[in-house]
């Protein structure tokens, strides 16, 4: 697995979802609303929305991942209008570890994930709108699996809510807080061995 890097405050990170992309429910999938960490919506069915209760569990969702007719991965954008970057073949670009998503980057509707992400873990490139309509731009870590993108595995994501570029694999920071209580924590610990060591 990739390290993730470290960065300011503005960047918001899911942490470790590992959420499995099912292949059972057609076009339904699984999706996401990006700014909801621990939240997604798994219908029974194809994913046609409303009458699966998407709307009511999960509205403003942005990402959808799923398996094509085909049984190929793929992602649909929601009502915001989600974008990807794509590379020369019009298919999702898989990126690595450090690489800008901005508004110059090459983004658009494309959905085909394969063979980019066929059997490997690499990032996706995304901009999508906040619930102000503002453009946020972020990453989303894919597990490809070696059959069409399958198993596929989504592992995390992150994203800018500042409406900045952000670098894939880029995570907040530790709070200076929690840095403190961990500092003076360690430092109660050594003194309570010297006592006890006494």
């Amino acid at each position: 697995m990739m390290a993730a890097q470290k960065a300011d405050a503005a960047v918001v990170y899911s942490g470790l979802e590992n959420l499995s992309v099912p292949t059972t429910n057609g076009a339904g999938g699984i999706y996401l609303d990006l700014t909801k960490p621990g939240s997604s919506f798994i219908p029974t069915g194809s994913g046609t929305g409303p009458d699966e209760g998407l709307n009511t569990v999960l509205p403003g969702w942005d990402v959808n991942f799923y398996g094509s007719g085909a049984g190929n991965l793929r992602w649909a954008y929601g009502d915001g209008g989600a974008l990807a970057v794509f590379n020369g073949a019009h298919h999702v670009a898989a990126l690595g570890l450090g690489v800008m998503v901005d508004g110059s980057s090459l983004l658009g509707t494309y959905q085909t994930m394969v063979p980019e992400f066929t059997g490997t873990t690499a990032f996706m490139g995304v901009e999508f709108l906040n619930a102000l309509n503002n453009p946020l731009f972020g990453w989303i870590r894919i597990t490809g699996g070696p059959t069409q993108g399958f198993p596929a595995t989504i592992v995390d994501w992150a994203y800018d809510d500042s409406g900045a570029g952000i670098l894939t694999g880029v995570i907040p920071e530790p709070s200076s807080l929690a840095l403190g209580c961990l500092a003076a924590g360690a430092a109660g610990l050594v003194a309570w061995r010297k006592r006890t060591a006494a």
